[in-house]
């Protein structure tokens, strides 16, 4: 889970532990609960901040899909949920 609510603690959501020493790429796709894709970044990148066109989305559970390549351009595809969490 995460809670983007500006303290500096779980402001962005990223899937820890992907190493840039172990992975070459990667893309994280964030999608709502019918589907819809609502964000995608790099394992680059700070992670999703929990808003979709500058609009705060609301407490619920999100789906994921990463698609990671690693050193030897092998290609894992992972999927999963996690929740958005606002007081």
């Amino acid at each position: 889970f995460f809670t983007p609510n500006g303290d500096g603690n779980n402001d962005f959501w990223q899937i820890k532990g992907i190493d840039k020493s172990f992975y070459e790429t990667g893309i994280i796709t964030i999608f709502n609960r019918y589907g819809k894709q609502i964000y995608s970044f790099s394992i680059d990148d700070i992670g999703w901040d929990g808003t979709y066109n500058g609009k705060l989305m609301g407490t619920n559970d999100y789906w994921f899909q990463v698609v990671l390549i690693n050193q030897n351009n092998q290609i894992k595809n992972r999927r999963g949920n996690f929740s958005l969490i606002r007081k």
